[in-house]
């Protein structure tokens, strides 16, 4: 059976509306989203605790606050891409989906796209695994960790390669025509 990611369904509750869309549906004609952009669907104000500016607290945990990386962590997350890369089935990507809605992502992401990189997986469904997290979950940390596929797997370009297959691991280079 040919690999399509449209078979593994959406791990989601259904009728989730996804971050993307919520985004989208929030910008005016000129594609902003205003001097005071509104809260994601997922936000929760709690008045007796501080509250950071959108993002804020990312870039506080990534820099200051992240513990490392656990090796077992990152190598269940890596091995549920690589799975779901291999077989696009509603199993496969509930699991993955779970792993990244239960995992520190900001934490691990550097190393598991690094474990990625290394492995001989196909860029193309790595992209499409990234482009369907980014656009299409309604978790933030899922999409965030789409958002890194697609960062180290960009959309393609024509290359002159070194393997008959384009992998994540093989020598390309711009062709020029």
């Amino acid at each position: 059976m040919p690999w399509n990611l449209a078979r593994a369904g959406r791990p989601w509750a259904e009728g989730r509306l996804s971050l993307y869309a919520f985004i989208l549906g929030e910008m005016d004609e000129k594609w902003s989203l205003g001097k005071h952009p509104p809260d994601l669907p997922d936000t929760i104000r709690d008045p007796n605790t501080i509250s950071f500016a959108p993002g804020a607290l990312d870039g506080i945990s990534r820099n200051f606050g992240v513990a490392e990386s656990e090796p077992a962590t990152v190598e269940s997350i890596t091995e549920g891409v690589a799975r779901l890369s291999r077989r696009s089935n509603r199993r496969n990507a509930r699991r993955l989906y779970e792993q990244l809605l239960d995992a520190e992502v900001l934490s691990h992401v550097d190393a598991v796209v690094e474990s990625l990189t290394s492995r001989d997986l196909d860029a193309g469904r790595i992209r499409s695994i990234g482009r369907w997290l980014a656009r299409s979950a309604p978790d933030r940390s899922p999409v965030k960790f789409g958002m890194a596929l697609l960062g180290v797997v960009p959309l393609p370009i024509r290359r002159r390669c070194s393997s008959s297959a384009h992998t994540m691991t093989s020598r390309c280079t711009p062709s020029s025509g």
